[in-house]
């Protein structure tokens, strides 16, 4: 046996041992480095551009899953406890109550978030749930949306509740109907605001120079299915300017809404609300 030549291989091999070890080393710490960069670079990214986020960031938990809205039959017990309004059922089902007001309810200038929150609880079933959605300048309507988990359950066909305004700005009456939410599906990783920023930002939808007015967090619906039943899926809402975008949380697919054009009245009552909501839950 030529103990030299063996004794010569053995290093060699063990120098290759300890090239291949060390390039597992150093590529694991490449992985490592480079999952903790993504939100710093988006941040980056916000500054070099000039780009201002106004407002408070809402708390969401790192997994979520779509959701189903079923319209539920409202009781005759239910309806019979309304006072000061004559409400009817509309519909066979019960799923769908008209109310006429009794006296208008006026909602005034200086407190018009509160007063809105006051005729809810006053008059309206099941009033903590309904959050405000837009106001409807053609036909002198309020849309209100119910909400899942804290956050706003949106569609573009479906309105829970519609308040019917005059031109003295009091509300003359409503329409109501009633969800009950369940999960469906699987619970999946939900992006991080950052990164739904960062979706805008390679779309150009958001671009140098821009204000971030609003980012909100919530559920959203576009078409209902055969039985009316809609289907939801986590969203977040962002506004830059007058232009609404949202971002899928877990698909990250982008659809952008009809610019934001509403009263600067009336921009602030879902703040009003929610604030006044916090504060009876405390």
């Amino acid at each position: 046996m030529n103990w030299s030549k063996t004794k010569t291989i053995l290093i060699i091999t063990f120098l290759f041992l300890n090239l291949f070890l060390t390039y597992q080393l150093i590529e694991k710490e490449r992985l490592n480095t480079i999952s903790l960069i993504p939100e710093v670079t988006i941040q980056e990214r916000l500054k070099g551009n000039n780009i201002t986020i106004e407002g408070e960031i809402p708390e969401v938990s790192s997994k979520d899953y779509h959701i189903i809205g079923k319209n539920v039959e409202i009781s005759d017990a239910l309806r019979g406890r309304l006072e000061n309004q004559t409400a009817v059922f509309i519909d066979d089902e019960q799923k769908v109550i008209h109310s006429v007001l009794d006296e208008p309810y006026y909602l005034s200038e200086d407190q018009f978030g509160v007063d809105l929150r006051d005729f809810l609880t006053n008059f309206i079933i099941s009033s903590a749930e309904y959050r405000y959605g837009s106001y409807e300048e053609e036909e002198n309507e309020i849309l209100l949306f119910q909400t899942y988990k804290e956050h706003t359950a949106y569609s573009n066909s479906y309105e829970p509740l519609i308040l019917y305004l005059n031109e003295e700005r009091e509300i003359t009456g409503y329409q109501q109907r009633l969800n009950e939410f369940s999960r469906i599906g699987s619970e999946n990783e939900v992006i991080s605001y950052l990164k739904a920023l960062e979706v805008l930002l390679n779309n150009q939808f958001l671009k140098m120079n821009d204000t971030i007015t609003n980012i909100d967090y919530g559920y959203y619906s576009s078409i209902p299915l055969e039985n009316e039943d809609l289907v939801y899926a986590p969203m977040w809402r962002i506004e830059i300017g007058e232009n609404i975008y949202l971002v899928h949380a877990i698909e990250s697919d982008v659809q952008q809404l009809s610019s934001a054009e509403e009263d600067e009245e009336l921009e602030d009552i879902e703040e009003i609300i929610e604030g006044e909501d916090e504060e009876a839950d405390e």
